[in-house]
């Protein structure tokens, strides 16, 4: 039996469980990755099991109201949005085995409940449901393991929250969890967020994985009564069971909801509770005004049943007893509760609860610690003390104790503290209010603005460049920015002032503070300030926030300037940041702006312009190949390097970088084309630019000329120079050598890649020995990598690998050859199970590679096995949808063909064969450069095929057609085409013989 059999027979798979313990904590998954990465070893984020929302007690939540606005106790059935909800169904139930949809809208518009309800519909249905919880921002899972294997179910869901306020790199690798490529096993992704900021330079990575993109907007509540009417009517009817209010028919909403204000899921909610509550304090059945039980269990009522009493005593008056009909007034009714909340403890605290301790914060240091909550998020009990330090709150052991038992965090039993204010919006509007400069009904605080600046100061105590950031400061910029936005005087009272002052505050915060900032009007002095501390290259994390903050200075400065080279220069810079940001439409929009500008001037004035125009068609060639317009690309590229060789021989002394730059794009492109001629006169070109350059400039320009070297070697050989492809990619080898000793970090991993080229370079010269050691030397280094980061590395090792076992085999060394090829395959068997998407087409490579090893030391069946089960892998790929590489499965199906008649079975081979034929004709059509060689290699084989067979004569046809095909180009380049050329004419020679007979 086949190793490939046996797999079949295994009916129950192997599941290994790695846990990791950081200072005390111990989280473990079973069928899905932990990905840990920095110094501290804390997961990037971390996976669970979806709960559905746990019974919580209704003294507790009548304590506190806005306890009721948080979305995870769902004290409100889920009500409307059945028109978004059918949209979820049918993306959910939709083809694909892999989905993605990113549902947004503004915070409080009920994205939370919308996923949750879907999330219970799903688990109902059979599916499993998982959450992801960033890493900086992730409500603690309880410590143990989490079983996520969607054996059996209808498919996996998984939820992942605030997705716009996680890092890239952080969703990037959660893309690449196991967990979402499991084969046969439907997976679906939600992403929420406010924006879909995001989501465009995710795409490239959901393409990667074959991922059905999607993005649903969830817009403003419908009016009416089928709308905001019977939302307010569910709302007001779950609130009111809290309440134990007997006529809640005859509360009524307020006059306004139907404006534009309350569009928002959250604000009718808060209508509904806070006229519940008023109604409840006028009929005298306010929960406040008398004696309650201590809360019983359920999540987030305190440390549990036979704690401190919540009986309290009216420390201050209760809230006025109309209902408010706006937003704000709403909002700063429900931040009253909360104080008077806090009051009441503190009035009542000489009555000890059985830990024979009361309540003794007083209310004033409660206001300031719930402040600094909101800012920080919910931290270790230790940050949390370090939190109050900073402000010098008096007993902060004491406020974190008082502050928990209003607060308690969402997983109780552990050690974490300052839980902050729900819903988000609501924190949001405490925030606003708390800080000094408006003119609402609502006591601001003197100390706010201090306690801002203190919880935001630096590591040694202010701006700088080489200051850390505190770690909460990414929240707590982020929500003051999202506060900002809702209340104009927290921007120039405070926020304005805080970024001029240090604006990488901005930059600390990540990609979402940008977005928010570049939103806010009046800011323009401030953006200009973080302008200057953005990266000058790709930043994966901040690239969309940049680029969104550098369209709206782009448009503020265009207004400032009627010069064409200044506007062409900021169309040039925003073209570059959106790029980046993958917003690769809008990129190319702004790219032939760029051209615009100059094409008039560059007529009129070419010694001033044609450098600038050349360099925006260069730019714009870019945009267009990104968006695979290839003909418009070429024709874009050619352009600029032809204005670029007019402005070099009209003005002597030109900068020569003017035309490096667009020649080395125009290589690309020129060899995507299959102008390979043209492709390696301008790659030798380019060399001789950047040498030039070099020597001019060694730290300036030596990485491009390494670069440059390396693409005219892979020019030259693609058209069969293959000894001057040789020379070229060792001079390259040299450069890159001594950029990786002088730069190891940025320049070793480049150098492995070349190693590998050039080693491919040598092996196609029958230049077994070195080709190995160059592969050998790769392989070494990225073994240490892998070592080092596993996750980016490991499948660069294991390509590595199955061109080192080539290699090896060219060189005569037949055992290590062998050992090489078995290790790559092991490689990407165990890379293939983790993500079989990306890894499984590797795996049938390397098992392709390893049949011919196998076959050739006279081992046919094993040799078989490993071949079928490559072709196996390609063919199962292209049944379920997947994109097949068409190469790939050529070689596979030729070599198959030869491993089927080395065991007599002929006729197959056959079949197998004339598969590979077809595939390779079509690619050849397409690229005949690139695969005529392989159309004759394939003809070959099968003429071999049919003449044993007993069809000599067709099987003599095909193998002459083969020997034309190969005889074209041999005599330029005999180098490249005489073995297979001779083992093609030997086989016409003996079928000639045999028809002679």
């Amino acid at each position: 039996m086949s190793d490939a059999d046996r797999n079949a027979d295994d009916s129950q798979p192997l599941y290994v469980q790695n846990v990791i313990a950081v200072n005390g904590f111990a989280f473990g998954v079973i069928g899905a990755d932990i990905h840990v990465h920095g110094t501290g070893g804390l997961p990037l984020y971390l996976l669970g099991a979806w709960q559905p929302a746990a019974d919580t007690h209704q003294d507790w939540l009548r304590k506190l109201p806005s306890r009721m606005l948080n979305a995870r106790r769902a004290v409100v059935p889920f009500t409307g949005r059945h028109e978004e909800l059918d949209e979820l169904r049918e993306w959910r139930d939709g083809n694909g085995r892999l989905g993605v949809r990113w549902l947004y809208g503004p915070g409080g518009q009920g994205k939370s409940r919308l996923a949750a309800r879907f999330a219970d519909e799903s688990a109902e249905a059979g599916w499993t449901v998982a959450v992801a919880f960033h890493g900086p921002d992730a409500d603690p899972i309880e410590p143990g393991s989490q079983d996520l294997r969607p054996d059996g179910t209808a498919g996996l869901l998984l939820i992942v929250d605030y997705a716009d306020r996680w890092l890239t790199t952080n969703l990037t690798w959660l893309l690449k969890n196991a967990l979402l490529h499991r084969n046969g096993v439907i997976t679906r992704v939600l992403m929420l967020g406010r924006t879909m900021n995001e989501l465009p330079q995710l795409r490239g990575i959901l393409d990667t994985y074959q991922a059905d993109v999607s993005v649903q907007p969830l817009e403003a509540l419908p009016t009416g009564e089928e709308g905001r009417g019977a939302m307010f009517a569910a709302a007001r009817d779950a609130f009111a069971g809290i309440y134990r209010l007997r006529d809640a028919a005859v509360i009524q909403p307020p006059p306004t909801l139907e404006g534009a204000e309350f569009g928002l899921t959250l604000a009718v909610h808060m209508a509904a509770l806070v006229a519940v509550d008023v109604h409840a304090a006028v009929t005298g059945t306010d929960a406040d005004s008398s004696p309650s039980p201590s809360p019983g269990p359920g999540p987030g009522p305190g440390p549990g049943p036979g704690s401190r009493s919540e009986t309290e005593t009216a420390a201050e008056p209760t809230p006025r007893a109309e209902v408010p009909t706006d937003r704000p007034g709403l909002t700063m009714y429900l931040l009253d509760r909360e104080r008077l909340h806090w009051a009441r403890l503190y009035g009542d605290g000489a009555n000890a609860g059985q830990d024979g301790n009361g309540f003794r914060t007083q209310p004033e240091v409660m206001n300031r610690t719930v402040y600094a909550a909101v800012l920080t998020g919910t931290l270790s009990r230790t940050a949390g003390t370090t939190v109050l330090g900073r402000l010098r709150v008096p007993d902060a052991s004491e406020a974190l104790d008082d502050h928990t038992y209003c607060y308690p965090p969402a997983e109780p039993g552990t050690d974490q503290v300052l839980e902050p204010l729900y819903p988000d919006r609501l924190a949001e509007d405490f925030l606003a209010l708390t800080m000094p400069g408006h003119r609402f009904a609502y006591p601001d605080q003197p100390w706010a603005a201090a306690d801002t600046s203190a919880l935001l100061e630096r590591s040694d105590g202010g701006p700088g460049a080489g200051r850390a950031p505190a770690p909460w400061t990414a929240r707590a910029v982020t929500f003051l920015l999202s506060a900002a936005q809702h209340w104009k005087h927290l921007g120039p009272q405070y926020l304005h002032p805080l970024l001029l002052t240090d604006p990488r505050l901005a930059v600390d915060a990540g990609n979402a503070a940008l977005t928010v900032l570049a939103g806010l009007p009046d800011v323009l002095p401030v953006l200009e300030a973080v302008e200057a501390h953005f990266p000058e290259g790709r930043h994966t994390d901040l690239d969309p926030g940049i680029a969104a903050v550098t369209a709206i200075l782009t448009a503020h400065r265009l207004g400032l300037t009627r010069d064409p080279t200044e506007r062409s220069l900021l169309y040039a810079v925003l073209t570059t940041r959106q790029s980046h940001a993958g917003l690769d439409r809008e990129a190319l929009d702004t790219g032939e702006r760029a051209v615009e500008c100059l094409r008039g001037p560059a007529a009129e004035d070419p010694a001033q312009h044609l450098p600038g125009l050349s360099g925006a068609l260069a730019n714009l060639g870019v945009c267009l190949s990104a968006m695979r317009r290839l003909p418009e690309s070429l024709a874009a590229t050619e352009e600029a390097v032809r204005l670029a060789r007019r402005h070099a021989a009209e003005y002597p002394g030109v900068p020569q970088a003017d035309l490096a730059r667009p020649l080395s794009n125009l290589v690309h492109q020129l060899l995507e084309a299959d102008r390979l001629a043209e492709a390696v006169d301008t790659a030798l070109e380019t060399v001789h630019l950047y040498g030039e350059l070099s020597d001019a400039d060694p730290d300036g320009h030596r990485p491009d000329l390494a670069r440059a070297l390396i693409n005219a070697g892979i020019a030259l050989f693609q058209l069969g120079h293959r000894a001057d492809a040789v020379e070229t990619g060792l001079a390259a080898l040299t450069v890159f050598r001594e950029l990786a000793a002088a730069d190891p970090d940025q320049y070793e991993p480049r150098y492995a890649t070349s190693l590998i080229t050039v080693a491919n370079h040598l092996w196609g010269m029958g230049r077994g020995e070195e080709a190995c050691e160059a592969a050998t030397t790769a392989v070494g280094i990225r073994r240490r990598l892998a070592t080092v980061n596993p996750d980016a590395f490991r499948p660069a090792l294991a390509r590595s690998l199955t061109g080192l076992g080539v290699y090896l085999w060219a060189a005569g060394r037949a055992a290590e050859a062998l050992e090489t090829s078995q290790e790559a395959v092991a490689q990407w068997r165990e890379l293939a199970v983790v993500n079989p998407v990306l890894h499984e087409e590797f795996l049938a490579a390397a098992l392709s590679n390893l049949g011919n090893r196998l076959a050739a030391l006279d081992r046919p069946a094993a040799a078989l096995a490993a071949t079928e089960e490559a072709v196996q892998i390609h063919r199962s790929h292209a049944t379920t949808g997947k994109a097949v590489n068409r190469e790939n499965l050529g070689m596979a199906l030729n070599n198959l063909g030869n491993r089927l008649a080395a065991v007599d079975r002929v006729t197959d081979a056959v079949n197998a064969s004339e598969a590979a034929v077809g595939i390779f004709r079509t690619l050849a059509e397409e690229h005949p450069s690139a695969y005529r060689s392989a159309v004759a290699r394939a003809l070959a084989n099968l003429g071999a095929h049919w003449a044993r067979l007993g069809f000599v004569r067709k099987g003599l046809a095909l193998v002459e057609e083969a020997i034309g095909i190969q005889q074209e180009p041999a005599p330029a380049n005999p180098a490249a085409f005489t073995t297979d050329l001779r083992r093609f004419e030997a086989l016409r020679d003996m079928l000639r013989a045999e028809l002679a007979d």
